[in-house]
């Protein structure tokens, strides 16, 4: 609907209504209070380099942290405000915890003791314990227990920390085996914290370990009372009762939704106790029981993988079993004899890195710890086979995950020397290297780049799995980026036509494809014979049915079949039902379908015909752009057939519109892009004003071309098509520049 520009907000109410016409939602804008007026609007933050108090560079960035802000990185502005005071505890505590986050312990060291001296100098004991208690943690990651104990006991003097620390306590008396010691430890951290269920759970653990077990019961139920579906209760009761380890699997997973996720949270509960034998138990069990799992088959029918992704939730296949088992036995199990440890470790880790490694994502610390373990062992003198492939694979994954992106990247390199054709590490290495930086715009190109090396991974990737159609999918994007010619890309995808058919987003690039090379009828035929199923972030599928079906009607018209031709640019109007589209407010592509439907009916005698279809391509509204020239172009010609002068008023307004659009193009955009660009678009600020740029360059061509100069138009378009050879129209154009 097209309104008057100067019409209030609250003249317009919305309303939704059932099938009989009954409201049952209306909104009608609220008008503003001049006594009670809006607050401010949030101002994008400077540039880091702008700021000149470590306060406020330190509050931008904890500001950004806290809302989550997926478009700028934070980290600048608190590296901002240490160095502009480089003590300063709060943007100090924020690096730790960064740091900490990408499991680099000695980074996190770092920045906490220089929070924690600021806080502590001239022998103040600190109000705020925080830096103090990470600072404990970060020592206690790297082996300095003592160090980390002193901290902590240094910690419960404040109560905002005490529980904490006291929990933190426990657990290294508890890997010291002192477990009178951690009794009174966790009792504390109780007396502070009694609703807490995992604190009822380590308390029942040291007194299962002391044979007090009635006691142990009753912290098991207290833990059931405060949480239901705490899991590692249920591990603890099994062990407490003396039960099959494959037994206390079954009943801690049973209707728990991710299997090998919630046993993989209980291990690393033990193994943060130092329960070594409980480790290597639930892992043996798990890997037992996955052994005798029966084969998902989820048929041809499962085009998305949907069944196979549930098959996979239910499941306990996973190497991180055998790898935290090794990890355990490389620790001290007390099965396993002191001399025989690595050797067993190192028989479990093989097993691990032989087992498939699909739906295998490995992300909490003690799995990094157990991976980062079976990779270097290696480094041993003694060592007679080299970390397995998969190891390295799975060791970059969780890298990745956490932030680490050249240690990833440097991970999968040392899989693929070792096996060439590993899929997964192939194509992780592409998306890693066109991908660069972090995933915010001020510091990382989240849309991508061209890179040639990560395409030749990716080609690898398919040549070892040709029939991953997501892995197709990115190939392409690349390829796209690096200005490949749509000839090559087309056959290459033409090429793996299996493996296209099976996944929408990749079917959607070789129909964009097929519009670009000219080839509008094999794109129209796909566009009509399947059904398209909309996805988030997906592009219209309208769009490129109009293209195709405006481009057979060009085609044909060229071949002097203009009945044929009419007939497609009548198609180009529809809403085809298996496309998902539904008519808009505006008018679409109506302009551009009537003024060639025109042309149609004129060149085969119909000129009431013509007269209605340049009536109809001036109807309606359209936003600024393309469709301006259409329905300018239809004014002129409808007055020319009817033998009066144009409305100049119109024409100048259709004129102003383009110009509009054409200036809109041709701004530049704000170095913060929207999000919507960052995650669906697909394409960086640099691209999209390069993409502005063509289509300002065909918008002037086409109003070139409306003011009879023929000849710059076709430079404009000309222009347009090296810049962005899929502006289908602008080649079109193009040709009739020269008649």
């Amino acid at each position: 609907m097209k309104v008057d520009a100067a019409a209030k907000d609250q003249e317009f109410t919305a309303v939704i209504a059932d099938a009989d016409g009954k409201d049952f939602l209306s909104y009608t804008p609220v008008p503003e209070d001049p006594h009670d007026p809006l607050p401010e609007k949030v101002a994008n933050p400077q540039q880091p380099e702008q700021i000149t108090s470590a306060e406020v560079a330190y509050l931008t960035g904890l500001r950004l942290d806290q809302f989550k802000n997926g478009l700028i990185d934070p980290m600048p502005y608190y590296r901002r405000a240490c160095e502009i005071d480089p003590g300063h505890s709060a943007a100090n505590l924020q690096l730790g915890y960064h740091a900490m986050r990408e499991l680099r312990w000695a980074d996190a060291e770092k920045f906490f003791r220089a929070a924690a001296d600021r806080v502590n100098r001239n022998y103040t004991r600190a109000k705020d314990v925080e830096p103090e208690y990470m600072l404990a943690l970060a020592c206690r990651e790297q082996g300095k227990y003592k160090e980390a104990e002193d901290l902590l006991w240094r910690v419960t003097w404040r109560a905002t920390h005490a529980r904490e620390a006291y929990v933190e306590l426990a657990r290294l008396a508890c890997l010291r085996g002192a477990w009178d010691e951690a009794e009174t430890l966790i009792d504390e951290a109780l007396d502070r914290g009694a609703r807490e269920a995992k604190l009822h759970v380590i308390k029942a653990f040291i007194l299962r370990r002391r044979g007090r077990s009635t006691e142990a019961r009753r912290e098991l139920a207290a833990a059931v009372a405060c949480d239901p579906l705490e899991n590692w209760g249920l591990a603890e009761r099994g062990f407490l009762v003396g039960a099959p380890a494959e037994k206390i699997v079954r009943n801690e997973l049973k209707d728990r939704g991710l299997r090998a996720a919630q046993l993989m949270e209980t291990v690393c509960d033990y193994a943060g106790l130092g329960a070594w034998d409980e480790v290597v138990a639930l892992c043996e069990a798990a890997e037992a029981l996955a052994a005798r799992e029966k084969p998902v088959a989820c048929g041809a029918g499962d085009r998305l993988g949907v069944r196979e992704a549930v098959a996979a939730c239910a499941s306990l296949r996973s190497p991180m079993f055998a790898y935290m088992r090794g990890w355990a036995l490389q620790h001290g199990a007390s099965r396993t004899p002191r001399p025989t440890r690595n050797d067993e470790a190192e028989k479990a880790w093989q097993k691990a890195a032989a087992e498939p490694g699909d739906y295998c994502f490995p992300s909490r610390p003690e799995e990094y710890a157990a991976l980062a373990a079976a990779a270097t062992c290696g480094a041993d003198a003694q060592q007679r086979v080299p970390p397995a492939a998969n190891t390295h694979y799975y060791l970059g994954e969780i890298l990745w995950f956490r932030d680490r992106k050249d240690d990833a990247i440097a991970a999968w390199r040392a899989c693929v020397a070792q096996k060439g054709d590993h899929a997964l590490a192939l194509r992780c290495l592409g998306f890693a290297l066109s991908h660069p930086g972090t995933y915010f715009t001020n510091t990382g190109v989240p849309s991508g780049v061209a890179n040639e090396e990560a395409y030749g991974f990716y080609l690898r990737a398919m040549e070892a799995d040709p029939a991953n159609a997501h892995v197709l999918l990115e190939t392409d994007e690349l390829a796209e980026k690096l200005k490949i010619p749509a000839a090559k890309r087309r056959a290459y995808l033409e090429a793996r036509r299996a493996t296209v058919d099976r996944y929408d987003p990749v079917l959607l690039r070789l129909v964009e494809l097929f519009n670009e090379t000219r080839s509008f009828d094999q794109a129209l035929e796909i566009l009509s014979s399947r059904t398209f199923y909309v996805w988030e972030g997906g592009r219209s599928l309208l769009t490129v049915f109009t293209d195709a079906a405006l481009g057979c009607g060009v085609t044909a018209r060229a071949r002097g079949d203009n009945k044929k031709a009419a007939a497609f640019f009548q198609r180009a109007l529809e809403y085809p039902e298996n496309l998902q589209c539904a008519p808009g407010a505006s008018a679409g592509v109506a302009p551009q379908a009537n003024l060639f439907l025109a042309e149609c009916r004129a060149a085969m005698g119909d000129a009431d015909g013509a007269r209605a279809a340049l009536q109809a391509a001036c109807a309606g509204w359209n936003l600024p752009g393309e469709m301006n020239f259409y329905r300018a172009e239809a004014l002129v010609r409808l007055a020319k057939m009817e033998g009066r002068a144009p409305d100049a008023a119109a024409v100048k307004t259709e004129l102003d519109a383009l110009d509009g659009a054409i200036a809109q193009l041709e701004k530049p955009l704000p170095k913060e892009l929207h999000a919507s660009r960052k995650f669906f678009a697909g394409t960086s600020r640099d691209e999209a004003e390069r993409a502005n740029r063509c289509q300002a360059k065909y918008l002037r061509g086409l109003k070139a071309f409306h003011e009879g100069r023929l000849e710059e138009a076709a430079k404009l378009f000309d222009e347009a098509v090296a810049g962005r050879p899929g502006l289908v129209w602008a080649a079109y154009w193009r040709t009739r520049c020269t008649r």
